[in-house]
């Protein structure tokens, strides 16, 4: 997409805080293995679009 340009293209996704998503009642659920999962789930979902669009993938997540 920016091929011969020295544009740059960034794929952002974000992910919410998933224990925002349960009140405070449900303590069986491992949110923070959740959360995990979530962050998982978007880092693979970029880079296979970041692939398809023959971008680099760098993967980074604040702390």
């Amino acid at each position: 997409m920016a091929n011969g340009d020295f544009g740059k293209l960034h794929l952002v996704h974000i992910v919410e805080p998933v224990a925002a998503a349960y009140s405070m009642d449900i303590y069986a659920v491992n949110v923070s293995e959740l959360q995990q999962e979530a962050i998982t789930f978007a880092e693979q979902r970029l880079e296979s679009m970041a692939k398809n669009l023959g971008l680099e993938v760098i993967i980074c997540i604040p702390c």
